[in-house]
């Protein structure tokens, strides 16, 4: 299963978030047959601070707003008590037959004012919590990732060059009425505020540090399904098989669910 579950974060997912550029970049794509060993024994696969104070969070920008008539049997306690989620009950078509909110410097009043409620106007905002946990992480401002990343930094709020190229007008306004210089910028601020990245859902900063710390896991990972190490590795045939599946399919074995998009993580009515 662990397997299966690397194939399809790699395969699906991973493309699916940061594009298929960063993919290439970062040496991130599987080959469609065979092994392919990229394990690295002085690599450092530990988690980062940015990955999982930050960019990670990306997704909290693409939870829906819930509304019981639409979405039966799911709910903001379910978030809390997900156990039940993947069986038979109606949540389990929701899983693919309702898609998550666009990923974006907007949060849905579900994010900002029923997540981890544990009883009526008693939650937490959750880009208010994720700004602040980046500042108690001391994560270094967005401008300093965007250096990092190999981005040009952004000097100032107005007109010309070393402005926000990957900001809209509007995002670009949003900044300025909030920070005093675009140095202030928190990471996730600013990131999340990004135009998406072609055929990915984030800006270009994030898809830098995922694809990164991606590259990381996999590459440091001398149990990674890819890799060709007697006695430890898959065979040929075994890997054969692994590289067929996909959550979709998945889903449709194990899950009484009525339709699934061929790629799950993809919403079929995506423009």
């Amino acid at each position: 299963m662990s397997a299966v579950y690397q194939h399809i974060v790699y395969t699906e997912y991973v493309p699916a978030v940061i594009g298929q550029d960063a993919m290439l970049r970062y040496g991130l794509k599987s080959t469609q047959y065979g092994h392919n060993t990229m394990y690295n024994p002085k690599t450092d696969a530990t988690t980062s601070n940015v990955f999982a104070t930050a960019a990670i969070l990306f997704a909290h920008s693409t939870f829906d707003t819930f509304e019981k008539d639409v979405i039966q049997g799911f709910s903001p306690e379910t978030f809390q008590n997900y156990s039940n989620i993947v069986t038979n009950s109606p949540s389990s078509s929701t899983l693919f037959t309702r898609f998550q909110s666009k990923t974006d410097r907007f949060m849905t009043d579900f994010g900002r004012n029923k997540l981890w409620e544990s009883e009526p106007k008693n939650s937490v905002d959750t880009m208010s919590f994720d700004i602040q946990r980046g500042r108690d992480h001391g994560l270094p401002s967005y401008n300093r990732w965007r250096e990092y990343c190999g981005l040009r930094p952004i000097l100032h709020f107005g007109k010309g060059i070393m402005v926000f190229a990957d900001h809209t007008i509007g995002a670009t306004k949003a900044l300025s009425s909030v920070y005093r210089h675009p140095d202030d910028i928190d990471l996730i601020s600013g990131a999340m505020a990004e135009r998406p990245v072609s055929g990915g859902i984030v800006g270009p900063t994030f898809a830098c540090l995922l694809g990164e710390q991606f590259a990381l896991f996999k590459t440091g990972d001398r149990f990674f399904y890819e890799n060709d190490f007697y006695p430890t590795g898959f065979t040929k045939g075994q890997l054969r098989q692994i590289k067929k599946q996909s959550l979709a399919s998945v889903m449709c074995r194990h899950v009484n669910v009525p339709t699934v998009p061929q790629n799950a993580f993809i919403s079929p009515k995506a423009g």
